[in-house]
């Protein structure tokens, strides 16, 4: 796995040489598929000519890094946010993914084109956060293919984690530290401020879409079946049912929140003491937690991100549009044998419009609203 060293001087919003050079530094040329480990230092200048820079202080920041179009049709093509942060030498390290379903959809839609892009790090400094770089960049298409190398989705930030923290922040009683969208909770005496239950933290994991990674079953939602397993054992499980309720607990019966439901046919979130058109506004990923088929719309003016499982012959289309929306939509068929797809007329396509999707497999519907009545949509489907 290659590393790409990456200094960064956070003042002038460039890139150097080294911690000991101010000469500008070019960023290469990415090639899809690779497996990049970035490692950024964060520096300050000294405004001397022996010692151009200083460490920043990183021990209370964080940081985001991706490739993705500006403008009002903006869209990732990768995103990286968990990192391994070195205090002492001011680092953090982290791979960045360029074999993303989002890369592989732009190279089908530019019918193999090298992709010009903007690379993008961005700093939080306890909530308060700065773009501290934007470069042009470029990605390339490979020309060994692995077949192994199956495309790698990122993981966008929870939107749902980043209203609770701003929520949490001010509590007198509850001491709460954040690691990406993991939470871990003590309760504090109000008089001496002594932590509680030290041994005994309580642990949530909010996910955007509703649901964990493999650990014990989470509880049923209000409605429906019970939903995929929750969190890793032993700490926080999230569970969804079939409308798409969201329940958290840390697995031993002593943390749980409130429900948080998610409505498919309208993209809309509701959860106790949250603003619901701001968790909206920043796009959250979302699934419908069960297969189904039928007639499937997409709503432009909700969630970039959205994923969907399919159990039988099924047409989508689209509605909300009045231009500029941009929609990424993950559909799985969950039925055990090929379905039949199609697609609402109004919609234009670029290359081969499928016609069904196999067992298992998954497509990558791309859709774009130019105006009220043109939507453009590029597909990949998964061989």
């Amino acid at each position: 796995m290659a590393t790409l060293p990456l200094f960064l001087d956070t003042v002038n919003r460039r890139l150097v040489a080294s911690a000991t050079s101010a000469a500008p530094f070019t960023l290469p040329t990415f090639t899809r598929g690779d497996a990049l480990t970035l490692r950024v230092t964060l520096l300050t200048p000294n405004e001397t000519i022996v010692n151009p820079f200083a460490l920043a202080n990183v021990s209370s920041l964080t940081i985001r890094a991706g490739i993705g179009a500006a403008g009002l049709t903006s869209a990732l093509l990768t995103l990286q946010i968990d990192w391994v942060r070195d205090n002492a030498a001011s680092t953090f390290t982290g791979a960045l993914p360029l074999n993303t379903p989002e890369i592989e959809a732009a190279f089908v839609a530019s019918n193999g084109a090298a992709l010009k892009s903007l690379f993008e790090i961005e700093i939080d400094a306890d909530g308060d956060k700065t773009t501290a770089l934007q470069i042009p960049c470029s990605i390339i298409e490979d020309v060994i293919k692995d077949g192994a190398l199956a495309p790698e989705a990122y993981t966008p930030p929870s939107a749902l984690a980043d209203n609770l923290a701003l929520l949490l922040a001010d509590s007198p009683t509850v001491d709460v530290q954040r690691s990406g969208n993991e939470f871990t909770f003590h309760t504090i005496d109000r008089a001496s401020q002594a932590d509680l239950d030290a041994a005994v933290a309580r642990v949530a994991t909010l996910e955007a879409s509703g649901v964990g990674g493999s650990g014990p079953s989470g509880p049923a939602g209000p409605a429906g079946p019970a939903g995929p397993a929750g969190g890793g054992g032993g700490g926080s499980s999230t569970s969804s049912g079939g409308d798409g309720a969201i329940q958290l607990s840390d697995g031993a019966g002593g943390f749980t929140s409130g429900t948080a439901s998610f409505s498919v046919a309208s993209h809309t979130l509701t959860a106790d003491g949250l603003d619901v058109r701001r968790l909206r506004a920043t796009g959250i990923s979302v699934s419908n937690g069960g297969g189904m088929g039928g007639a499937i719309n997409f709503q432009m003016d909700g969630p970039v991100a959205v994923s969907h499982q399919i159990n039988s012959d099924a047409t989508f289309g689209v509605q909300g549009q009045s231009g500029g929306e941009m929609v990424s939509a993950l559909i799985t068929n969950v039925s055990g044998a090929t379905v039949a797809v199609s697609f609402d007329p109004s919609l234009i396509f670029f290359g081969a419009k499928p016609t069904s999707l196999d067992a298992g497999k998954r497509l990558l519907l791309s859709l774009t609203a130019y105006d009220a009545a043109t939507v453009v949509a590029a597909c990949a489907t998964e061989t």
